[in-house]
């Protein structure tokens, strides 16, 4: 399942990943919020105009297919997200240095993985690549 890389865990570098996502929203003029604790089913809260967004930040760098990457959603023992607890899924690509930004119910329609490929027009989920408009106040939920 990918690599820790320079992280001694997986969480290291999934609190890393979530900081770089929280400065990349700050840069784009959200303001941005990390819950206390470990207890909320979402990572970071974006605000844009009065208007908060729940989203859940991941990270890949597991290679599959053509210049594609899987991103793991669901692990075992972990319970699985719901619409009603995050609105969006943020998933950044190590190599690649890409965001992806993506709606829950896209998301969540799928059983426990995705496959996102960064540059490639033609795949799946090409119109969720940084797309951080999706965050503002008018963005689609």
């Amino acid at each position: 399942m990918g690599s820790k890389g320079k992280f001694a865990t997986y969480k290291r570098r999934g609190e890393w990943v979530e900081l770089i996502f929280m400065m990349r929203g700050a840069e784009l003029g959200f303001n941005v919020s990390k819950p206390w604790g470990d207890s909320a089913r979402y990572d970071v809260s974006v605000e844009d105009d009065g208007r908060f967004r729940r989203v859940q930040v991941k990270s890949t760098d597991v290679p599959r297919g053509d210049g594609g990457y899987i991103c793991y959603l669901k692990r075992t023992g972990i319970r699985y997200y719901r619409v009603k607890d995050v609105d969006f899924f943020a998933i950044y690509v190590l190599e690649k240095k890409t965001w992806f930004i993506l709606p829950s119910r896209v998301v969540l329609r799928l059983k426990s993985n995705i496959r996102v490929a960064p540059g490639m027009k033609k795949q799946k989920y090409a119109r969720y690549e940084e797309a951080w408009h999706l965050l503002r106040k008018k963005g689609g939920r």
